[in-house]
């Protein structure tokens, strides 16, 4: 299988960027800008960066990939049994309220990898990105 069949860049550039809250509360930004050339994905460019305010002259009009880590994302995997997002999150979190929580299931073959964040923690991490 050819890369061109698995990368689908929309535009001329994607801009991939890593959100981690660590221990003590602080925030990193890390950023990766890339196209694609031919058949192969080439980076233009890359930074790491503590206030978020540096994003748009890095990224530009690219299209934003959002990926958040660190304290406060909870990640599980268990086996895939075809059950709805709400069924894995009850069965891995007993006695706590789902509308608290974002969930995200993404199934890989017989596992399913749960991700896991309070609704008031992300909505928060991400604030910055929407103004």
């Amino acid at each position: 299988m050819s890369l061109g069949n698995l990368v689908k860049i929309p535009g001329k550039e994607i801009t991939g960027l890593s959100v981690c809250r660590n221990a003590d509360q602080s925030t990193i930004y890390r950023a990766v800008k890339a196209r694609k050339d031919k058949d192969q994905v080439l980076i233009t460019g890359k930074e790491e960066f503590t206030s978020i305010d540096k994003l748009a002259s890095f990224a530009g009009n690219s299209l934003l990939v959002l990926v958040i880590e660190g304290k406060g994302i909870v990640q599980k995997i268990t086996l895939n049994t075809s059950q709805t997002d709400e069924l894995y999150f009850s069965k891995l979190f007993p006695n706590t309220q789902q509308a608290d929580f974002y969930v995200s299931v993404i199934e890989q073959g017989e596992q399913v990898l749960v991700n896991v964040a309070r609704k008031d923690f992300l909505d928060e991490l991400i604030a910055p990105l929407e103004q």
